[in-house]
């Protein structure tokens, strides 16, 4: 049924979902609207700092992309799952996204003894770009209106259901990607851990069957540059003194924070 559909121009609001009539109706589907914290919305898919400079976000455009070759990796890489993957995927399916964060950041703060003011001051910074994240994500994933695997091929199996939301990004890529740029520049020495956490999350939803490699791909290059953005303007601030506010953990504690799967 699926395969007559030209991938190129059917939308995830067009197609029901394998096994049902009504056509899918999103999750926080005006969350592309809400009020940002570092950004602003300027308009016709533009975005801008909070100074008034425009952003040129890095994403490409799914039209320039080639779903059907993606559709056939995803096709390989579920057929050739592993069974290490298969961990991943159900460790990361059963954990609510922004706790695990939250829960990797709080772990990082305690071991590394950072003071109150210090802990207060870093979780307000990763809950705001973790929202921005979020919402520009939404934006660009109800803008483009991408179909999900299963509304492309009918017979592709998941291993977890299939969010309610459109498939392009993957906003788990997106906001992952943002909050390990925020807990990369506080904790530096724990970089290819954290890169490490944010690679396992995005995979598992490839390997879930939910999410074309494209998806993971560009959401995690935009992520990346909305935190990077963020982290720049952090290591900016000063207080009223003049004095720099922020001091990265130098110390090398090598924190036990990779699940074990």
């Amino acid at each position: 049924m699926y395969n007559n559909y030209p991938i190129k121009i059917i939308k995830w609001s067009q197609i029901p979902y394998s096994g049902q009539v009504i056509l899918p109706k999103g999750i926080d589907y005006n969350a592309g609207y809400w009020p940002l914290n570092y950004f602003n919305y300027a308009g016709n898919g533009v975005f801008a700092k909070n100074n008034g400079m425009v952003v040129f976000l890095n994403i490409e455009n799914p039209k320039d992309i080639n779903f059907k070759e993606e559709l056939r990796e995803l096709e390989y890489s579920l057929k050739n799952i592993t069974e290490k993957q298969i961990k991943i995927v159900d460790y990361w399916s059963d954990k609510a996204l922004i706790e695990s964060i939250m829960s990797i950041a709080l772990k990082l703060v305690s071991e590394y003894d950072k003071s109150p003011g210090m802990t207060v001051r870093l979780l307000s910074i990763l809950t705001k770009a973790i929202n921005d994240a979020y919402i520009i994500a939404s934006y660009f994933k109800y803008f483009w209106d991408y179909p999900r695997p299963i509304q492309l091929k009918e017979k592709i199996t998941t291993r977890i259901d299939t969010p309610k939301s459109p498939s392009y990004p993957s906003i788990y890529s997106v906001v992952m990607a943002t909050a390990m740029e925020v807990l990369i520049y506080y904790f530096p020495k724990e970089k290819e851990k954290l890169l490490k956490i944010h690679q396992d999350v995005s995979s598992s939803r490839l390997y879930a069957g939910i999410h074309f490699k494209a998806d993971l791909y560009e959401g995690t290059k935009l992520g990346r540059q909305i935190g990077s953005m963020i982290v720049l303007e952090t290591s900016k601030e000063r207080d009223v003194k003049g004095k720099k506010i922020d001091e990265p953990a130098e110390d090398i504690l090598d924190v036990d924070i990779i699940p074990k799967y």
